[in-house]
């Protein structure tokens, strides 16, 4: 074990001398004999000692108890005092620089070896100490969390780590001092009062949530946990830690709204699909009753109103099956600077809503089906007319957003564009701000051009299907701003009227499939008014049976119409399997409620020559018809 070095400090060298013979016969390491405080200093700072022995009284303009003091403000060696005087007024200056021990001249050997050693000692303990609170320190100050120390007598705020300034914007001085609750939202105020008094009174608690203030005016949303402090067995405060869980919290909120979405399009796609089978019969009955009466007869213009009304409730079902998520949009790579700018224009028209645009020239295109975009948008700008009363400015900005640079949403990483739609209305308040997406959720009034509540939640969904991200901020009296994120593209990217007129069949014969009777009836009676013969199946399986008896016995069918899907029975997708291994050049039509269908988008995928989305009129049947089988006779297979 290597000895301890020890400086001696003594102007008097006689004295100095005696001593260094004592410490090398006791085995301890001599630094130069020191004789002036300046020297003293001087030697510290080269050889940085183990233990200084001072003389308290040196000559010169340093005496031994101001160097001692700087030796301890600079590097905190241990000192012992040697003096040959003991009066009040030298001890009670020496005692202000924490000395490690006095010894009085002459100097006993046995005296001056038990005082070093404990001074050694001592200096070792102290050193290990300071290292436990650096290290202490460090922990709290380079913590993630905020770590937090209340009085227990007016919770008042003792001290904060930097992680407070770096999470609430405020400094650790604005605070301390201060009282804990002011920093809480007044709603919260209560609960945090309650928390302090079971941990003071040594009750367990749980982590809790509270409302932080931050420099900015907003509110934080902090996970607590906090504990007694205790010290000298006295209770004296509470330590604390606060997470910021504001970011998770807005996360959750976000899968809370998309599961209650996709639970109640769920549901809407079950409703949209029988309100569509119900509607197939109420138009398809209108527009054959139609050709039953002149134009001019009042019963006429009642069977449009009803037609009129079938086709918004029609429209209705369709959003309701949008809103449901069903089918994959058809996207394709667009420049969507175009889109915006009609989309506005053509909502806006008419109106006294002026519109600004404020759109990136080099904005990056991105990937969408433009029908369903132009819808959400649509929808988006309806809302900021009518918030502002059909008066005023809405601004639409477009511009480019890496996700990975900017934490200004919580979207993914990746590169985005971001259509940000400002109005100047009267702003949404707070409490309502989490429902704004809900499906019928409105503070508008039902009635003439006011929303059934479902236009901002078909465009969350829409925004969602596309990979994109919807949200909103608002100010009550100040307007609002919705911002819409859809991914970008990061390379360049390289509507059917339907007549009046009625096509007849000319006795072709269509085998019919579905396993609603009212819908067999009412589409039976437009086929036959459309000239056909009509054969009718209740599912897949009568309608394979049919077609394989009619086949073996040279009798053809020119049309089947199957229905997507039927309850407790065999669909059209599998019934156009097993109809195509009879007869691979059959014409065979897929109807559904459900416009979105995969197998109605891609009908051709499985088999099927075209498409009937229900409800359609009599018109509309045999434009479809008429359109395939004119053109397989055209080619010679009719």
């Amino acid at each position: 074990m290597t000895p301890a070095r020890i400086l001696i400090v003594e102007d008097e060298i006689i004295v100095a001398k005696d001593v260094q013979l004592k410490l090398q016969s006791l085995g301890y390491s001599l630094a130069p004999i020191a004789t002036s405080g300046e020297k003293a200093l001087q030697e510290v700072a080269r050889r940085t000692p183990d233990l200084v022995l001072m003389d308290v009284m040196l000559r010169g303009a340093m005496d031994g108890i101001e160097a001692a003091q700087q030796i301890k403000e600079r590097c905190a060696v241990p000192v012992i005092y040697l003096t040959a005087y003991s009066d009040d007024e030298m001890l009670k200056r020496a005692k202000l620089t924490e000395p490690y021990g006095y010894l009085l001249k002459p100097v006993d050997p046995k005296e001056l070896q038990v005082t070093i050693e404990m001074a050694l000692y001592k200096a070792e303990m102290e050193g290990r100490v300071r290292e436990n609170e650096d290290r202490y320190r460090t922990l709290v100050e380079t913590a993630p969390d905020v770590i937090f120390t209340i009085a227990a007598d007016d919770e008042s705020i003792l001290s904060l780590n930097r992680s407070f300034e770096t999470i609430t914007g405020w400094t650790c001085a604005e605070w301390t001092g201060k009282s804990f609750l002011d920093l809480i939202h007044p709603d919260d105020v209560s609960l945090a009062a309650e928390k302090h008094r079971r941990v003071l009174e040594g009750k367990r608690t749980e982590p809790f949530e509270l409302r932080v203030l931050s420099k900015s005016g907003d509110y934080l949303i902090g996970e607590f946990i906090e504990i007694p402090q205790v010290k000298n067995e006295k209770l004296v405060g509470i330590l604390g830690f606060c997470r910021d869980i504001t970011d998770r919290k807005k996360m959750e909120e976000e899968l809370i709204k998309t599961k209650k979405l996709e639970s109640i399009g769920v549901l809407s796609r079950g409703i949209a699909h029988d309100y569509n089978n119900l509607l197939s019969v109420i138009m398809g009955a209108v527009s054959i009753g139609k050709l039953y009466v002149r134009p001019n007869d009042k019963v006429f213009s009642i069977l449009e109103k009803v037609e009129e009304a079938s086709n918004k409730a029609k429209d209705l079902t369709s959003r309701l099956l949008k809103f449901s998520k069903v089918g994959v949009p058809r996207k394709k790579p667009v420049m969507i600077a175009d889109l915006l700018k009609d989309t506005a224009n053509f909502v806006l028209s008419g109106t006294n809503t002026h519109c600004e645009f404020s759109i990136a020239e080099d904005l990056w295109p991105v990937t969408i089906d433009e029908a369903e975009i132009g819808q959400a948008t649509a929808h988006v700008i309806t809302n900021a007319q009518e918030a502002m009363a059909g008066r005023g400015t809405i601004r639409i900005h477009a511009r480019n957003m890496a996700a990975d640079t900017k934490k200004e949403f919580l979207v993914r990483a990746g590169n985005y564009v971001v259509i940000s739609i400002q109005d100047e209305g009267v702003g949404i308040p707070e409490e309502h701000l989490g429902r704004v997406f809900d499906p019928y959720f409105s503070t508008k009034e039902i009635g003439t051009q006011k929303g059934m509540g479902l236009g901002l939640a078909v465009t969350h969904s829409i925004i969602e299907q596309h990979a994109g991200y919807m949200s909103l901020e608002s100010e009550v009296g100040r307007g609002t701003t919705f911002h819409i994120l859809l991914p970008a593209l990061m390379s360049k990217p390289g509507e059917t009227e339907t007549g009046t007129a009625i096509t007849t069949g000319g006795k072709k014969k269509v085998l019919l499939m579905d396993d609603k009777t009212m819908i067999r009836e009412t589409t039976g009676k437009m086929l036959h008014r459309l000239g056909y013969e009509i054969s009718y199946a209740r599912d897949g399986r009568e309608a394979v049976a049919l077609y394989k008896k009619a086949h073996e016995e040279g009798r053809f069918f020119d049309v089947v119409i199957l229905d997507l899907t039927v309850q407790g029975g065999m669909g059209g997708e599998e019934a156009i399997r097993r109809i195509l291994e009879i007869h691979p050049a059959a014409r065979v039509f897929i109807s559904s409620g459900y416009p979105d269908h995969p197998v109605m988008e891609h009908y051709e995928r499985y088999g099927f020559c075209g498409a009937i989305v229900k409800p359609y009129t009599i018109q509309e049947l045999g434009g479809i018809l008429e359109g395939v089988l004119g053109a397989a006779q055209d080619h010679g297979l009719a």
